[in-house]
Parts: structure tokens; C-alpha cells; sequence
């Protein structure tokens, strides 16, 4: 995933990022995600960098959550899950135009544009969506052969007067299916355990990642 965003009335505040994800699932429900970031403000300057790993393991009743950047991780106390699900849908068009919210679904304005494209080698059905008199603009492709994942996003905005103020590009570039190496829910040995942070309270200087879903794309 990369993109940029204009933090400033004119051009020259722009703050650029990376997020690279891996992800994998093993079949007796073990699975990881890692979400490594980097950004710069005014283009080059350096600004936010996380390299930061959440691995679930039902067998064991245990959740850790790993910061590579800084060689710890912590016992997140208890199984976690994560907040994706699989559908058997063929064209995906559920997952695709519907939003849960409380006490229901809603439209979110996606529609089918009748394309199929390939990502990374798997066939998924595109979407569109536009509004705010074409502000915002979005474009999706799910994959019906993984569950109606989002395997790819493209995102723009524009100001009032048609000047851009942000863009999003998130695509996956790569799949394995299979069992995933076990190496990847493994802690480094050398890695150095700090207590349990809660969100409204960092006690160690990490700063909170909502890593809750599954399937995310990057």
C-alpha cells in the first residue's frame, strides 16, 4: 500500500507512506499479520516507522503482539481474533456494496463495473464508487476464490475546486496457498518481552495498531 495526503492549505505539505503487510493462516486456526510502515513529511523527512506483528495461537490460548523495530514483544493475555470472514459469493456483490453498522447493513455505494481483473495472478470482480459530487472516488476488486477478499484499492480526493488532496493505492502482490512456514509465528529468541500496553495508555512508547483485520489488503 503506499499513498500521500496534503496536510497543508497549499502543495507543499505533503506527507507521503508505505504499508507492506504479511499475512498468513495455517489450518488449525494459528494465523499473523504484519504491518510494517514508513512515512515522510514534506516528501523526505522522515516521519512515522513501525515494524509490528500480531500472531494468534488458538492451541495455546495466547496472543503476542511483536515490535520488530524495536526487538520486544508482549503477551496480549488470552485468544484475540481477527475481524475478517470468508463468503461463498460468486460476483462478491454483498461483501462489495454492504456495510455493517449497528443494528444492520447499509449501502455503501459501491457498484459493479462488469470488469474482471487479474492481482497477483487471481481472478476478482472490479467495483466503483463515487460521491461528494465526485470528491472522492474509489475503485475495488475482491476475489471470489479467497472469499470475497479485497485484493486490490485505488483512492483519490480532490478539494472543492478539483485540486487532489490525497490518493491510496493498495494491491496484493503475492499469494502462497498452502500451510504457511511456521518460522512466521515464531518470537525471536533475543527479543526482549515488555508488559501488556492498553490503547489509552502506552507505558512503553508503542504506539497503538488496530491489527483486527484479516484479509486487509497491501
Amino acid at each position: 500500500m503506499s499513498g500521500w495526503v496534503n496536510q497543508s492549505w497549499g502543495v507543499h505539505g505533503i506527507l507521503r507512506y508505505r504499508v507492506h503487510r504479511v499475512e498468513a493462516a495455517a489450518v488449525d486456526g494459528t494465523a499473523m499479520i504484519r504491518e510494517s510502515k514508513q512515512s515522510f513529511r514534506f516528501y523526505l523527512i522522515p516521519a512515522e516507522h513501525y515494524d509490528r506483528a500480531r500472531i494468534i495461537i488458538p492451541a495455546k490460548g495466547q496472543t503476542f503482539e511483536i515490535e520488530h523495530t524495536l526487538k520486544e514483544f508482549q503477551d496480549l493475555g488470552g485468544l484475540w481474533s481477527f475481524n475478517e470472514h470468508w463468503t461463498t459469493d460468486s460476483d462478491c456483490v454483498s461483501k462489495a456494496t454492504k456495510q455493517w453498522v449497528e443494528g444492520g447493513e447499509l449501502d455503501n455505494g459501491f457498484r459493479k463495473t462488469g470488469q474482471k481483473v487479474h492481482v497477483a495472478g487471481i481472478l476478482a470482480i472490479e467495483y466503483v464508487r463515487e460521491f461528494r459530487d465526485r470528491v472522492v472516488s474509489e475503485r475495488k476488486a475482491l476475489a471470489p476464490s479467497l472469499g470475497c477478499t479485497e485484493v486490490s484499492l485505488i483512492r483519490s480526493e480532490r478539494s472543492s475546486n478539483g485540486l487532489p488532496t490525497a490518493a491510496l493505492q493498495s494491491r496484493l502482490s503475492a499469494i502462497v496457498l498452502g500451510e504457511p512456514r511456521q518460522d512466521l509465528f515464531v518470537i525471536p529468541p533475543s527479543y526482549r518481552e515488555v508488559g501488556y500496553y492498553r490503547k489509552d495508555r502506552s507505558v512503553h512508547g508503542w504506539p497503538y495498531l488496530p491489527l483486527m483485520s484479516f484479509f486487509h489488503g497491501n
